[in-house]
């Protein structure tokens, strides 16, 4: 099985870094190919060991094709209950056609692809109590013992003191290192100049991920973390303001909600170039000859236009005002999912009147 542990990798040297994709990607399931709607970025499905059939995700769901059409059949993952996890039957065949049945269920499936278990720990734990979340990340391999104590709420999770390690199934077709690095080069190489609200005009990416995906796949490997299954997005300028460049030095891997709100504060309001643009946030009222700022609230689709300003600075100080909160409240949302030099990072942005990326 081509894994490695997590906590223990060391940096790759570029041909063992290819020769380590190709192995892993004989085991993962290609689900664009196959046309798999994924729960989150990092969803991936691993074939099972004893047959060639079925493939399990990291996010606790089951799927075979075993169907004469060879279409893809997702096993039930919800009981209904928390406390009650759902039922699952491994069919495979003997070498004489004599069909075998396993009777399994979510949690140990999702643990032996992809937790790392030690030595003595031969249960699987729920670290939320939820029987159904079968999250790789919300199981924790204990022992009979540490088990008991958990099920009668003597210990917590926190308490035993183990931090989980898990197999990492880096490949092409699993990893969505791969996915990102085609959308960066994309928008660096391959995006229209017209439109102002892009934030990637003149961006590029370092000679290093330019020229090899490899290396980029690298580095996102190094630095990736979950946040409950939320779609990650690579910034290039939470930590150097103004930055134009993709590289290893200068980016970090944020939640796309974080990523989003950090976006929108760097966009002028106009489309294209010729229109005439103000401060960020900021729009003129001709019938009223007043400056208003617009935002759009976190968890809404609409925007909420703010008060009229004689002045477009006092129109830019209401939206930074607002802004700002927005970003340090999520910040705060966050704080125990992401790294602490990106909480302080959010903690002290500072929206500014024009977008960093204009000279």
């Amino acid at each position: 099985m081509a894994y490695i542990k997590v906590k223990d990798r060391r940096r790759f040297e570029r041909k063992e870094f290819r020769d380590y994709i190709r192995l892993s990607d004989d085991k993962v399931l290609d689900t664009k190919k196959n046309n798999i709607d994924l729960l989150g970025d990092d969803e991936i499905f691993v074939q099972f060991d004893e047959t060639k059939h079925y493939w399990i995700s990291n996010h606790g769901r089951l799927t075979n094709n075993m169907r004469k059409d060879k279409t893809f059949f997702f096993h039930k993952t919800d009981s209904g209950n928390p406390e009650r996890s759902v039922h699952w039957t491994i069919v495979t065949y003997d070498i004489d056609g004599t069909a075998l049945h396993e009777e399994t269920s979510p949690e140990i499936i999702v643990a032996k692809y992809f937790l790392i278990k030690p030595t003595g720990c031969n249960k699987v734990w729920h670290i939320d109590e939820n029987m159904n979340n079968n999250y790789y990340k919300n199981l924790i391999y204990v022992s009979a013992e540490e088990y008991e104590l958990l099920r009668k709420h003597v210990k917590t999770v926190a308490e035993i003191g183990r931090e989980q390690e898990y197999y990492d199934y880096n490949t092409v077709k699993g990893n969505p290192a791969y996915k990102i690095y085609e959308g960066i080069y994309a928008r660096c190489y391959g995006g229209s100049s017209l439109l102002v609200n892009q934030c990637y005009d003149d961006a590029y990416m370092c000679d290093e991920w330019k020229n090899s995906r490899d290396a980029f796949a690298e580095w996102y490997s190094a630095n990736y973390y979950g946040c409950d299954g939320e779609r990650m997005a690579v910034d290039k300028d939470l930590l150097c303001r103004g930055n134009k460049e993709y590289a290893a030095d200068k980016c970090c891997i944020l939640p796309e909600t974080i990523n989003s709100a950090l976006a929108s504060a760097t966009k002028r309001r106009s489309r294209y170039k010729s229109a005439k643009v103000y401060a960020i946030g900021v729009d003129y009222d001709k019938a009223r000859d007043k400056f208003f700022a617009r935002i759009t609230p976190f968890g809404h689709d609409k925007q909420v236009k703010l008060h009229y300003w004689d002045t477009e600075e006092e129109a830019f100080q209401e939206y930074k005002l607002f802004k700002e909160s927005e970003i340090r409240v999520l910040a705060l949302r966050y704080r125990d999912k992401i790294p602490d030099r990106l909480f302080d990072a959010l903690i002290k942005y500072e929206v500014r009147p024009y977008s960093p990326y204009e000279s």
